[in-house]
């Protein structure tokens, strides 16, 4: 048999191999020692953008950056997935048509959750293809989340808010911070589309989209915070923005917390007429609302019945932190083991595949184009062993050295 050389491959059949069977680090290795390889693939965004999709399924780019250069930042994986079918414009007209119709339904207040009577502002747009469900959030009747839960559609989309949550990956999708360009850039376009007729939604988007999710990440008690006292109007006030219900709080009030003598009315009851916030959450908050005063776990009596109150109400906070993030790393992990598992799957099927390559190739005379025409093109296998050596691709097909 005629021995195949790279540079006596076809361009095709190079960057055939290249995209359906090779990973982004063999291609760049490649490319540093095959000139035929270099030639063909090393100026290809295509072939960059099939590898990036093949291992993330995600299909969208900031504007600025190339695939090559995704194709090995770390940052670029961890956007979502999901949002990858707005990049089909077909499916965008789609969502912005159907956003249009509800908002105009809405102005007439004829809108509602699909499965009860809940209407604005808590409703949710299913961003499926096809889909015409709006259901309500989970401060309602959660009949957004059940949605889901039956039909598995990641997205949704605020109504009121343009924001975009997947419960798939479990997050709000779009938020700014320096590793997504990609994603914010994508869920920008989206909103501006779907408010474009809407003076006051996009108004509203553009002045409080992204201080809304910048402090979404503020609350959070660890075990050696300082605790802070807010008001519970404003704390309340506070929720409602972040839940996307009403516009921003006004000052920090906590005059309502003082008792006769200016100091903190110990008789007061946790959570029912103040809440605590960690020491870098209460900086933040007077940083964006200012008001005041200042009130901390040390303006208490530490013998008062109150101290030990808020005290046991910090080691429950904590303690529920460490559970959440307890099941965040098994949750994580499991993931990993489900990623293990189907890679070794996809590894003995690849062997499979190329043993069976390899015997129909027998017999007669065996090409590139035979193997890679006979191979699934979901598999990467061990082209050398069934290029040069067919006898032995039984004993040697878990290693490739191309």
């Amino acid at each position: 048999m005629q021995q195949v050389t790279f540079q006596t491959i076809p361009s095709e059949i190079l960057f055939s191999i290249a995209k359906d069977f090779l990973a982004a680090e063999d291609v760049l290795a490649l490319l540093s020692v095959c000139k035929a390889f270099h030639a063909t693939l090393n100026l290809s965004e295509s072939l960059w953008k099939a590898l990036a999709i093949r291992r993330t399924a995600i299909g969208y780019l900031a504007e600025g950056r190339t695939w090559r250069s995704e194709c090995f930042n770390k940052d670029f994986f961890n956007q979502c997935p999901h949002l990858s079918d707005m990049t089909n414009k077909e499916r965008f007209t789609d969502v912005v048509n159907r956003f249009h119709v509800m908002q105009r339904s809405i102005q007439y207040k004829t809108t509602s959750c699909t499965s009860c009577p809940i209407p604005m502002p808590d409703l949710w747009l299913c961003l499926a293809t096809g889909c015409r469900h709006a259901g309500c959030g989970r401060t309602k009747n959660e009949h957004a989340k059940r949605h889901h839960e039956s039909t598995q559609h990641p997205l949704c989309l605020k109504l009121n808010t343009l924001e975009i949550w997947c419960y798939t990956c479990i997050r709000w999708v779009g938020c700014p911070s320096p590793g997504n360009p990609g994603e914010v850039a994508l869920t920008r376009a989206l909103a501006t589309a779907c408010a474009a007729p809407f003076d006051g939604i996009r108004g509203e988007y553009e002045a409080w989209h992204d201080r809304r999710h910048a402090e979404r990440g503020m609350y959070k008690i660890d075990a050696g915070d300082r605790l802070f006292f807010l008001s519970m109007s404003f704390l309340m006030q506070w929720r409602d923005f972040l839940m996307s219900e009403e516009g921003p709080a006004v000052r920090i009030d906590n005059r309502s917390l003082l008792g006769m003598d200016g100091r903190f009315n110990i008789d007061l009851i946790p959570f029912s007429q103040f809440g605590i916030v960690s020491e870098v959450t209460w900086r933040q908050l007077m940083a964006s609302y200012g008001g005041g005063p200042e009130l901390c776990e040390e303006d208490l009596p530490r013998e008062s019945k109150l101290y030990s109150m808020v005290q046991e109400a910090k080691s429950r906070i904590v303690e529920q932190v460490q559970k959440e993030a307890v099941m965040n790393l098994e949750r994580s992990r499991y993931e990993v083991y489900c990623k293990w598992r189907a890679e070794e799957r996809r590894v003995e099927k690849e062997k499979r595949s190329l043993l069976e390559a390899v015997e129909s190739a027998k017999g007669r005379k065996a090409s590139v184009v035979d193997i890679s025409v006979s191979l699934n093109p979901e598999h990467k296998g061990n082209l050398e062993t069934a290029l040069y050596h067919p006898s032995a691709s039984a004993a040697s097909s878990s290693s490739t050295k191309l």
